[in-house]
């Protein structure tokens, strides 16, 4: 967990420009798509944590949002 904050930090969001936000959601998006995320160690603890197909479509949704809405910004 605490490697996967160093990466990304979604509480620290605003601290990232606009191209480390754009590499970082593209890769969420690849990931999830993949099935690679959340990571099958944690989801034996956690079983909790799998994603469920619409869970995945709701993310990826959420992901283009975010995309779009840098790719207007300025």
């Amino acid at each position: 967990v605490r490697e996967g904050r160093e990466e990304l930090n979604f509480s620290t969001w605003s601290r990232y420009d606009a191209r480390r936000q754009r590499k970082l959601l593209k890769e969420t998006r690849e990931e999830v798509d993949e099935g690679a995320m959340p990571l099958w160690i944690y989801q034996l603890v956690h079983p909790e944590a799998r994603l469920s197909a619409a869970d995945r479509e709701r993310l990826g949704r959420w992901v283009d949002e975010r995309l779009a809405g840098l790719d207007a910004a300025p």
